[in-house]
């Protein structure tokens, strides 16, 4: 029986429209492990883009953990609570509110999960200078900047 969320979901994927690359990025990343960081302004489909790598996540036998800053305080067991086991693929949305543990999350969580585990982060800013200041991390984070969709898959957004 399909269920309420599985309907929504179907009507967001069809909704959805570009960011092949960076869909392309976080599948190369599923074998190796990483973090891809992606940064934008508001309502540049960050959280839509998310839902689309839960997705992928999924069909590679992966069971996301979503976790969105706006509903967690910005206190370290709030993350620990929810890392989950198995296959870890993390995907942290509006990050900008967890910035308050950005320090913390950077030397003391991540560090901690298995060396294949993904983490996808978005945020409305770029990582900090700390994020790029180490080089452990400068080879293990991928930041990207989202952009306003290509033309082409900016009108097929807006027929979708």
């Amino acid at each position: 029986m399909t269920i309420i969320r599985q309907r929504l979901n179907e009507l967001r994927r069809r909704a959805f429209a570009g960011r092949t690359g960076e869909i392309e990025l976080f599948r190369s990343m599923l074998g190796a492990g990483g973090v891809l960081f992606l940064h934008g302004p508001g309502g540049i489909g960050k959280s839509a883009l998310l839902d689309v790598l839960a997705d992928v996540a999924g069909t590679a036998s992966a069971d996301p953990i979503r976790i969105d800053g706006r509903d967690v305080p910005p206190v370290p067991g709030s993350l620990q609570a929810r890392s989950g086991s198995g296959r870890t693929v993390l995907l942290l949305d509006t990050y900008e509110l967890l910035a308050p543990i950005d320090d913390w999350v950077r030397e003391e969580f991540l560090p901690a999960l298995p060396a294949d585990a993904v983490v996808v982060i978005a945020a409305r800013r770029p990582p900090s200078s700390r994020w790029l200041a180490d080089p452990a991390w400068r080879e293990l984070v991928r930041v990207v900047a989202l952009r306003n969709l290509a033309p082409h898959d900016g009108r097929a957004y807006l027929a979708g």
